[in-house]
């Protein structure tokens, strides 16, 4: 009875198993007896673009809104003592430097803050 117990549980630990990696993602193929099987399929890792996407969107907000808040003269020195400082602020200092995109949106919402 205790083996055919054992075989019973490691039939249902088999059988779950499989419905786990079911619930991972399926396909559905027919077989040669012509019977629709589910067939694991793989999970392929792929890059978070949208996480990409909003962090970036995120950071030009932040410069964006540095950039209005400050005049040009006092952010380019702030910039600048970013610059002059360790390796970390100099990456941010070159992060920071100003660029079209930034320069265009704070002139745009420059001008909808001031009126």
């Amino acid at each position: 009875m205790d083996r055919q117990q054992a075989g019973f549980h490691a039939r249902i630990r088999r059988i779950l198993r499989h419905r786990q990696r079911l619930a991972r993602g399926y396909r559905l193929r027919v077989d040669r007896n012509n019977l629709i099987v589910p067939q694991v399929q793989r999970v392929r890792l792929r890059f978070p673009w949208r996480s990409l996407a909003i962090v970036l969107l995120v950071g030009l907000g932040f410069k964006t809104w540095v950039t209005v808040s400050l005049d040009p003269d006092a952010y380019a020195a702030r910039v600048q003592i970013l610059n002059d400082g360790s390796i970390l602020d100099r990456a941010v200092a070159a992060v920071m430097l100003p660029d079209p995109a930034t320069q265009n949106l704070a002139r745009v919402i420059g001008l909808i803050v001031r009126g």
